[in-house]
C-alpha cells in the first residue's frame, strides 16, 4: 500500500476540516480522518507487543507476530486477552494532521501498533493516557508496559 497516496487523502481531509466552520461538518470530516488514521497503521505492519502480552501469548500458544485486528478473533475469541494499541494515539495523530496537513505523510509513516493485555490497556486508561500522550514510551513506562518490536 502506498503511504503517500493515503497521506494525500489525509491531507485533503484535514484541509477540508480546516476550511469549514460549522460544527456538524467538522465532526463528520474529523470522523473520516479518525477512521483513516485508525485503520491505516495496520497496513504498515510495524507491530510491537508488551513483554506481558508476549508471555501470555506463549502460554496460550498464540503467535502475535502476524496477528492483525482483522484475524485476532481466530486466536483470541471475543478479543478477551489482547488489545491492539496505537503507540501514538489516534486522537494525537488526527490533531497533528489537522494542525499541519502537510505533516500527514510523516505522521502516518511513523505510526506503530502494540499488542497489550487488556489489563495493561486499563492501566493506560486509568493513568489518563487513553486519548493523549506526550510520549508513548514514557506513558508505557509509567504504566509498567515494556514494548518489544515484533519480527
Amino acid at each position: 500500500m502506498d503511504t503517500s497516496t493515503i497521506a494525500n487523502v489525509a491531507q485533503s481531509i484535514a484541509k477540508s476540516f480546516n476550511s469549514v466552520s460549522d460544527k456538524e461538518s467538522k465532526s463528520i470530516i474529523k470522523n473520516s480522518l479518525k477512521i483513516l488514521v485508525r485503520q491505516y497503521p495496520e497496513k504498515l505492519g510495524i507491530y510491537h507487543a508488551s513483554e506481558a502480552a508476549i508471555e501470555k501469548a506463549n502460554e496460550l500458544n498464540i503467535k502475535l507476530e502476524g496477528m492483525t485486528w482483522a484475524n485476532q478473533s481466530k486466536q483470541d475469541p471475543n478479543r478477551k486477552i489482547f488489545i491492539m494499541e496505537h503507540k501514538v494515539t489516534v486522537a494525537d495523530m488526527v490533531s497533528k494532521i489537522i494542525d499541519n496537513p502537510s505533516s500527514a505523510l510523516s505522521v502516518l509513516s511513523s505510526a506503530q501498533l502494540c499488542w497489550v493485555l487488556r489489563e495493561e490497556d486499563a492501566k493506560l486508561k486509568n493513568a489518563g493516557f487513553q486519548k493523549h500522550r506526550k510520549c508513548s514510551d514514557e506513558a508505557y513506562a509509567q504504566c509498567g508496559i515494556k514494548p518489544v518490536l515484533l519480527g
